[in-house]
């Protein structure tokens, strides 16, 4: 990476340019990036100036063809990658098994993930340019009273397209399959355009107690959108790779987005003898995303800020307190959806109907979507101390969101439709704080010095209220399967909710004896005594006991808690096994310097969140035929065995259910990178004919620590998706070298 700046007094300049290449975790995994940008600014006259900004980014992605990692991970240990021949050498096939063979379906059509990585293609290119343009003109002599027009232009112009394609011997299918040799192209470009006309005045009293500044802006967005895609199938072997070649069309589609957006805003900011400050915002928005009959929003903003340090009793501070502010603010805020067109009536193509092409309804018309508007009230506390050596921020915040988005939630099939695409409903509050330190030169020892930084931010939602015919949509029945977790949104909870069974162990024997064999599948009361039936036998335990899942569980099955006591494991006995958000965020890092050279280290840290470990949890199921981990060698195998893990059942039992068994902590501290900086002697570089002269050297993602037994615990979480790792590509470890000149 190499960046070149420079100038006078009327015209300066910033060129960089660099080109990143990195290598990803899996086979076959490359991103090549160049980017350039260029920054012009000059100054016309005293009154007028002008600038610019341009950048551009290409980029080349080969990315894999399917999860490589989860699927290895499930692979038979003892099925090969290479097919071999009679002496038992490999050969350069690669080597798949049949669908003929009497494997179950999850190993048959498990395909061999080095032939994917080496074979199978899943290109995306891309490029971006970004040029801006800004003027700026004065209309009074600013040096009087400020009265300055602004205009700010910019373009966004993405445009990328897809190449994916699976060849017959990366697969494991008949060459008849829809699947073999298959092409996936699809093409998007887009283009977004923003401009903002404003005007800021700013008069200049006689008394200097007071500073008033009004500012007002008209502002635009438009963006124009357009894809296209088509899917073949039984291409020609060789490199005749693209959909458009030789092969049967599958599917074939196009589509288009406009999208226009504006706003009107007034900011108003008055100071009063420089301690004393309000502000106040308020704006008007309007979005063809909307119906017509809501479109648009208003949104107000009012912030107070008192500098007490600066007040006359705090005199007798100023040698050890040098900033002392308090800040509220409340204002609202609105939230759009991410789609165009939908308070349009929208179509689709139907693959046949009696022969012929069709089409069909795509989705409901959304006349009534509108704003959903958080209403903000943030108290932030500002503290500088010995001089601002020591500077401490603290701002707590409450946010309440009426009318939330929804998207993709089901509905009614009599309607029609499975789900719908968007839609309002609750109420949701949103509790936290945040803590920025930051210690400026604390160590200081000739020409060595130490800075450190340090946040911590805590938030927690609650769900206030939901819609019950929305709460319908949006919770699933429980389905009585292995490895499920219950969708769960419930009022007084907040969202990212795991809930499921609470795993206590293992069943030690088939058959109860009192006070000999007591670990076995029984029934037993809320004091922990055994239920027993009219005869005076025991009551067996059991899953879904009358439904037609219903299951008897035995010696060496998983135990989960019977929290009703009525000796069925059902839905009943689902409870709440923690939360996806982390309790606490945060990060830290000091920087050293000694001269022209420096240090700067950053670690990031993650506490009190939950993870599925959906990887482990396949790898321990013993329930297909897919690879296991060595954990499975302490399994349940005769009457009398303590163990935790449940014996081994193909295709049959409830050994794996949803549970707290596979929810782990997800905490982690990460050392996120260590940035080393040397600038070259002043002297030196003046020589040269140059300004300055640096060079870096940055590694990211250098360790992590953490009990997450799992690849990587930093798995992202959502609203209402639960954290889960299924195998999950860890976080690349990567080294950057760069060079900065000045002119």
């Amino acid at each position: 990476y190499l960046t070149l700046s420079g100038g006078g007094e009327r015209a300066t300049y910033r060129v960089s340019g660099g080109f990143f290449n990195q290598r990803g975790t899996i086979i076959g995994q490359t991103l090549n990036r160049f980017s350039t940008r260029a920054m012009f600014e000059y100054k016309v006259s005293d009154r007028i100036r002008f600038s610019m900004d341009f950048s551009l980014t290409n980029s080349d992605n080969l990315r894999s063809y399917e999860n490589l990692l989860g699927i290895a991970y499930k692979k038979m240990p003892n099925v090969s990658v290479y097919t071999q021949d009679a002496q038992g050498k490999n050969s350069d096939a690669y080597y798949n098994i049949l669908s003929s063979s009497n494997l179950d379906n999850d190993q048959k059509y498990l395909r061999n993930p080095v032939a994917l990585a080496h074979l199978a293609t899943n290109r995306l290119k891309s490029y971006r340019i970004l040029p801006k343009f800004q003027l700026q003109y004065d209309l009074l002599d600013p040096d009087e009273n400020m009265l300055r027009y602004s205009m700010y232009v910019s373009f966004d112009i993405n445009n990328s397209k897809t190449a994916k394609f699976l060849p017959q011997e990366a697969s494991n299918l008949r060459w008849d399959n829809s699947s073999v040799n298959r092409a996936e192209n699809s093409d998007s470009e887009s283009l977004t355009i923003y401009s903002e006309q404003s005007i800021a005045w700013q008069p200049r009293f006689e008394n200097k107690d007071h500073n008033l500044l009004l500012y007002g802006a008209f502002q635009i967005q438009s963006s124009n959108n357009a894809s296209q895609g088509m899917t073949t199938y039984s291409l020609p072997t060789g490199e005749a790779i693209d959909a458009s070649n030789f092969g049967f069309l599958q599917s074939a589609n196009t589509g288009s987005g406009p999208d226009r957006s504006l706003a009107l805003l007034g900011r108003l900011n008055y100071t009063y003898k420089s301690r004393y400050i309000i502000g106040g915002t308020f704006r008007r928005d309007g979005s063809t995303k909307f119906g017509k009959g809501n479109r648009y929003g208003n949104f107000p903003a009012v912030s107070l800020k008192w500098i007490t340090s600066d007040e006359p009793f705090m005199e007798s501070t100023k040698d050890w307190l040098s900033m002392l502010a308090f800040r509220p603010a409340w204002g609202i805020s609105g939230s759009q959806p991410g789609a165009n067109n939908l308070h349009n009536s929208l179509y689709d193509q139907y693959d046949s109907y009696m022969g012929y092409t069709a089409v069909r309804p795509y989705s409901l018309r959304l006349d009534d979507l509108k704003w959903s508007t958080t209403s903000s009230f943030n108290y932030g506390v500002d503290l500088g101390l010995f001089n601002d050596k020591l500077i401490f921020d603290v701002n707590f915040y409450n946010k309440t969101t009426k009318d939330m988005l929804f998207s993709n939630v089901d509905m009614p099939t009599t309607s029609g439709f499975t789900s719908v695409s968007y839609i309002n409903g609750g109420i949701m509050d949103n509790n936290g704080w945040e803590f920025n330190l930051y210690a400026n030169r604390f160590v200081q020892r000739g020409k060595f010095s130490i800075d450190f930084r340090f946040n911590l931010s805590n938030y927690e939602n609650i769900i206030v209220e939901l819609d019950p015919a929305l709460l319908k949509g949006i919770n699933k029945e429980f389905d009585y399967q292995n490895g499920s977790y219950l969708t769960h949104v419930q009022e007084g909870n907040a969202f990212g909710s795991i809930y499921g069974f609470k795993y206590k162990g293992v069943y030690e024997y088939d058959e109860y004896i009192p006070g000999i064999q007591e670990s076995a599948p029984v029934a037993r009361d809320n004091k922990g005594n055994v239920v027993t039936d009219q005869s005076g036998k025991p009551r067996s335990m059991y899953f879904a006991y009358g439904h037609e899942e219903q299951y008897k569980f035995r010696g060496g099955d998983a135990i989960y808690e019977d929290v009703n006591y009525d000796g069925s494991i059902d839905e009943l006995d689902i409870v709440y096994l923690g939360n996806s958000n982390p309790k606490v965020n945060g990060g830290f890092g000091p920087t050293f310097r000694y001269g022209a050279l420096s240090c700067n280290l950053y670690f990031v840290f993650r506490y009190g969140n939950k993870i599925i470990n959906k990887a482990r949890m396949n790898a321990e199921n013993m329930y297909y035929d897919n690879n296991q981990s060595i954990a499975v060698n302490w399994r349940w195998r005769k009457d009398g065995d303590q163990t935790d893990m449940p014996r081994a059942l193909h295709e049959y039992g409830k050994n794996w259910l949803g549970s707290d068994r596979y929810v782990e902590d997800g905490s982690f501290l990460r050392f996120k990178y260590m940035t080393f900086n040397y600038a070259l002697p002043s002297a030196t570089v003046k020589r040269w004919g140059l300004n300055k002269v640096s060079m870096y050297l940055t590694f990211n993602n250098v360790y992590v620590w953490s009990k997450y037994t799992g690849v990587d615990p930093e798995v992202s979480y959502g609203s209402l998706n639960l954290s889960t790792d299924d195998a999950n590509t860890p976080r690349t470890k990567d080294v950057t070298l760069g060079l900065s000149v000045g002119f």
